[in-house]
């Protein structure tokens, strides 16, 4: 059960990092230098929209999933959901004094530096300064959050056609 769950959840992952990926790469002989500020003010202007907080979120939820079981050896016992709240408000604390908003602008700065010219965050950080822009950077994390969502159930729906699919695919490739 739980390695199916982590197959799926790695399947999930994959598929929503090529979706996240799906942009052009910047061109060589652009500045890396020339746009790391605008790198940095376009992350600080989505952290302070809420990006940090769905960080911080996604990351207490995860930490007390993948530490569920530990947790439980070492109380003898199983979690139970108000303990399970508790974890993640301990694992929020913990996140948000570890990783500050500083930090995660340093770290993902050349991310956006690789797939962004200087143009290009120019024209995000105006359309930011719209009302539009601005709805969209205080819904982006529950747009991707909810799509996830959906998309899990789309998996779940779909697992045993993909499966056979899958191994009718393999069986051609690899065994005949």
């Amino acid at each position: 059960m739980i390695v199916r769950r982590y197959q799926s959840a790695m399947l999930l992952l994959c598929l929503l990092s090529s979706l996240a990926c799906a942009t052009t790469p910047q061109k060589p002989g652009q500045s890396k230098i020339e746009s790391e500020d605008q790198a940095q003010e376009l992350i600080r202007l989505e952290l302070t929209h809420g990006a940090l907080d769905a960080f911080i979120d996604q990351g207490a939820e995860r930490g007390v999933q993948a530490g569920k079981r530990y947790f439980e050896e070492l109380v003898k016992r199983q979690i139970y959901y108000e303990e399970h709240l508790r974890l993640r408000e301990v694992y929020r604390r913990v996140f948000g004094e570890v990783f500050t908003q500083r930090d995660l602008a340093e770290a993902v700065a050349p991310v956006y530096v690789k797939y962004l010219s200087p143009k290009e965050m120019v024209d995000l950080l105006r359309f930011y300064q719209t009302p539009t822009g601005s709805k969209m950077l205080k819904i982006q994390y529950l747009l991707r959050t909810e799509r996830m969502k959906e998309v899990e159930k789309l998996y779940q729906q779909k697992k045993g056609q993909l499966r056979e699919r899958f191994l009718e695919e393999f069986e051609k490739e690899f065994l005949k």
